[in-house]
């Protein structure tokens, strides 16, 4: 099963107007927006932002034939929270939730991606999991490949975008289910400019024991990992 043709980020926020403020001071680019959603980009993915009740962070992909995706899902024995003509949502064993949403609905084009925010270039959606191998195969299920793997973390890749399982307590910083990972060769610059700009750190250089690695934070407590490749 393929999850769709075209991944991208859905933030659902309590706190609409400062997540725009803080995306713009990440130095987001912003496409489109009105007065409870924004379209966005950090050069690499689309940043769909959306005013909620029930803040959270989604893998959205687009899709076509829906109903046939849901088909897949079922026989997959994939949990699925919510179905309707035009959508699903279903869960990955660590509580991601993934918008499959119908083209129609929402037609994103892709575009050439190149770092133009202060994150640098985004990598991956980071998961913790007491579950490593039970995680690998769903997401093998849905059309991921391991990239890479050691004993206590594993990279998988659907072309769209990548996944990063991580053991549960064994990174040596803070971890929020799902955290959004850049690198970056050049981040402790990048690092410096963003404290600059205001923007303070769950855990800066010297919390963490890095030079160059930093985590922010959203208004809705959404982690970005910002590292040194």
């Amino acid at each position: 099963m393929k999850l769709g043709t075209l991944a991208f980020i859905t933030l659902y926020t309590l706190h609409y107007d400062a997540a725009k403020k803080f995306f713009n001071t990440l130095g987001f680019s912003t496409i489109s927006f009105d007065a409870s959603s924004a379209l966005m980009t950090d050069g690499n993915l689309y940043f769909d932002i959306r005013q909620s009740e029930q803040p959270a962070t989604v893998l959205s992909y687009i899709a076509g034939d829906i109903g046939n995706r849901i088909e897949m899902a079922v026989n997959l024995e994939l949990k699925i929270t919510e179905q309707s003509q035009h959508h699903a949502v279903i869960s990955d064993p660590n509580g991601l939730n993934i918008l499959l949403i119908d083209s129609k609905m929402m037609p994103l084009k892709e575009f050439v991606p190149g770092p133009i925010s202060m994150c640098g270039t985004f990598y991956e959606i980071s998961l913790e999991t007491d579950d490593i191998e039970r995680s690998i195969t769903w997401w093998y299920n849905v059309g991921f490949k391991v990239t890479a793997q050691k004993d206590t973390w594993c990279t998988l890749d659907d072309g769209k975008i990548k996944i990063g399982l991580y053991k549960r307590g064994t990174c040596p910083h803070k971890f929020k289910n799902p955290s959004l990972t850049y690198f970056e060769s050049d981040m402790k610059r990048r690092i410096e400019e963003i404290t600059k700009r205001g923007v303070t750190f769950v855990q800066d250089e010297q919390e963490i024991g890095m030079e160059g690695h930093a985590i922010v934070e959203s208004p809705d407590g959404q982690y970005f990992f910002l590292f040194t490749a």
